[in-house]
C-alpha cells in the first residue's frame, strides 16, 4: 500500500517531536480529502495539535485538543494505513494524564515521553 507522501513526511516531523511542522504537512492532505479517511487525517492533525500544546506548557488547550484527536481516531483503531492507531491513542492518553489528575502541577517538557507513530507497511 502506498501512502502519500505528505503523511510520511508528517510521520517523520511528528517522530522527531516536530509538532507544529507535522500539523502543518499532514493538514494539507486533510484539506484535499473527502470520504473516509478526512477524520483519520484531522485526528493526526490534531494529536499533534495537543502535542504542541504540552511541549509549550499550554495544558488546558492540549487537553481539549487531546480529546478530540482519540475522538476521531478511535473508529480506525486498531491499524489504519499501516499506522498502530491504537497504540498512538493509549500513548496520547497516557502522555496526558499527570494534567488531568493534576492540571497545576509544575510543567517541564523535558521530563515528558512524546508518543510516537508506529507506521509498517
Amino acid at each position: 500500500m502506498e501512502i502519500d507522501a505528505r503523511l510520511e513526511k508528517g510521520i517523520e516531523l511528528f517522530n522527531r517531536g516536530e509538532f507544529f511542522e507535522a500539523h502543518e504537512a499532514i493538514e494539507e492532505l486533510w484539506r484535499e480529502t473527502d470520504g473516509e479517511l478526512k477524520n483519520f487525517y484531522r485526528g493526526l492533525i490534531q494529536t499533534a495539535a495537543s502535542l504542541h500544546h504540552l511541549k509549550r506548557g499550554t495544558i488546558k488547550g492540549g487537553l481539549s485538543v487531546c480529546d478530540a484527536a482519540v475522538y476521531l481516531l478511535k473508529p480506525y483503531a486498531p491499524h489504519a494505513l499501516g499506522l498502530n492507531v491504537e497504540k498512538l491513542i493509549n500513548d496520547l492518553t497516557l502522555c496526558f494524564v499527570p494534567f488531568r489528575e493534576e492540571p497545576k502541577q509544575k510543567f517541564d517538557s523535558k521530563n515528558l515521553q512524546f508518543p510516537k507513530i508506529e507506521f509498517n507497511l
